[in-house]
């Protein structure tokens, strides 16, 4: 069996991330130097940003990433595995057939991160700092400058081999160089991108000013952001409020959100968003229509509001639903779900946290489509909920309503 790579726990207190916020991973030789909280100098390792003055991971899930359907993570020898669906070649292995267990992917390349969200492309960073990217080519996702509806196999966005970190919405992403500039490029109908137009980018654009960004993280034709001093920044489709603001007025260039809290951890879903702040309150917004907010209604919300009071060490907003890691390391979720992802396996919506996995030993949470998996503290990956097509990795289609670990055999 292969080992699994637990990643390092953050400044925050835990590993956190999401969907919309896949990446991080081992360090890179060389030091760049940027601002804190305060104007306070970091001198972090490539691989990390700098946030409330402390060098961190520049996110933490980038060992995993979840789309609809399909799922990739890196083992702890940096090589790349996928499974589940693979209608658009979304599994990089040159055929369009399902997978229901783990498959190696390139077995040439090694890889330090990889990301997706609720569409059918991946992109993934080697560990020579090469970004590659497959799977649906919806208004130019890819980033390749290429018209194909989709390609079956990795594709280099460009030439060159500097980029750090990498997230993707359902049609959009954007990376960072090594200067610490974040580079956008896909669907731009809802000004998604920043770059104050609507138009869409086949490859990757640089987004001005975009250094203040430590970490971003994207849903359905919306970004946010989580810049060097905590604060949130958000751009796009704001018809659910997604963007926090306190209103539904798009926005084409990085707005400000103007609130009390430092935050350090961002992750968003299809048209919500939730944040962790300093303190380790957990606070969402956007749309709700399914509970995904965790606030005990079905409506939205336009400005970010604290869900209960409990501590969070880890959260990911998947497409209309959220899972999170509470201080006790128990696995919560809510929201919605048609194949059960709760302890009472009951397929229906919550309208809040339920405790998704009786066990207390939970690193680390990611969120799909209709799916969820888990890091537990040894190193194991766990997931449940739908298995359609193998997405659970289980070599079966039946879904899961609770955790089964997921095996890895050597290549």
């Amino acid at each position: 069996m292969l080992a699994l790579e637990a990643r390092p726990d953050n400044a925050g207190g835990g590993s956190a991330g999401g969907a919309g916020s896949s990446a991080g991973a081992s360090s890179l030789a060389g030091v760049s130097s940027t601002a804190g909280a305060g104007g306070t100098a970091c001198s972090c390792d490539k691989s990390e940003s700098c946030l409330l003055g402390k060098c961190v991971p520049a996110q933490e899930h980038g060992f995993l990433a979840l789309a609809v359907g399909a799922a990739c993570m890196l083992t702890v020898d940096d090589s790349l595995w996928c499974w589940g669906r693979n209608a658009a070649g979304e599994l990089g292995l040159g055929d369009r057939q399902p997978r229901a267990v783990p498959t190696l992917i390139d077995a040439q390349l090694r890889f330090r991160e990889v990301t997706s969200a609720s569409g059918e492309t991946f992109c993934a960073i080697t560990t020579d700092n090469a970004l590659y990217c497959w799977g649906g080519n919806p208004n130019g996702a890819l980033g390749t400058g290429e018209s194909a509806p989709d390609r079956a196999s990795l594709a280099p966005v460009d030439e060159q081999h500097d980029w750090q970190t990498a997230t993707f919405g359902s049609s959009h992403a954007c990376a960072r160089r090594n200067d610490g500039a974040w580079w956008c490029w896909g669907r731009n109908a809802d000004g998604e991108l920043g770059l104050g137009d609507k138009e869409d980018r086949p490859r990757p654009t640089s987004l001005v000013d975009s250094q203040r960004f430590a970490r971003l993280a994207m849903g359905w034709g919306h970004t946010c952001a989580l810049d060097q001093e905590g604060a949130l920044w958000c751009w796009g489709r704001n018809d659910q409020g997604q963007l926090g603001l306190g209103d539904s007025q798009d926005r084409s260039e990085p707005s400000l959100l103007s609130l009390n809290e430092d935050f350090v951890e961002l992750t968003c879903g299809n048209m919500h968003c939730c944040a962790i702040a300093t303190d380790a309150s957990l606070w969402c917004w956007g749309s709700n229509s399914d509970g995904e907010l965790g606030l005990g209604d079905a409506q939205p919300r336009s400005v970010p509001t604290r869900v209960g009071t409990a501590s969070w060490l880890s959260a990911s907003a998947g497409a209309w639903s959220t899972c999170a890691v509470d201080e006790m390391r128990r696995a919560w979720c809510w929201g919605n779900s048609p194949s059960g992802v709760y302890a009472t396996l009951e397929p229906t919506d919550r309208l809040t946290p339920e405790l998704a996995a009786d066990s207390a030993d939970f690193r680390a949470i990611a969120t799909g489509g209709d799916l969820a998996c888990g890091l537990r503290a040894a190193g194991s990956l766990w997931c449940w909920g739908a298995n359609r097509a193998g997405e659970l990795g289980q070599n079966d289609f039946a879904d899961h309503p609770l955790p089964v670990e997921v095996m890895f055999a050597a290549p």
